[in-house]
């Protein structure tokens, strides 16, 4: 977690899976502070990582590059019966995977 005065300003939570682990989410106020998540993250993290990265957070997508991570498939959220998905998700830059939302 990454804290800014005293306050969260953002979180990242890592599962192992069955083929590797699962970085996500990752949720920060701004980009600085989510690719400071995303290091501190992979720093203790040993084999083969997954992220899916949300595509609207185009800083994050290009340290996840410079880091070495390539595309492997695309992730569409949708939607049905509400206007909107809850919460923020400009703040989101990492989910937890399309088998947990």
């Amino acid at each position: 977690m990454a804290e800014r005065d005293g306050a969260l300003a953002g979180f990242v939570l890592g599962r192992d899976g069955r083929e590797a682990v699962q970085l996500g989410p990752l949720v920060a106020e701004d980009a600085g502070v989510a690719r400071a998540l995303l290091d501190a993250a992979l720093a203790c993290t040993e084999g083969p990582i997954y992220l899916d990265a949300a595509d609207r957070q185009q800083a994050l997508l290009a340290a996840i590059a410079e880091r070495g991570f390539a595309p492997q498939r695309p992730f569409t959220r949708m939607l049905y019966g509400m206007g909107c998905a809850p919460g923020d998700a400009s703040k989101v830059f990492l989910v937890a995977g399309p088998e947990l939302g």
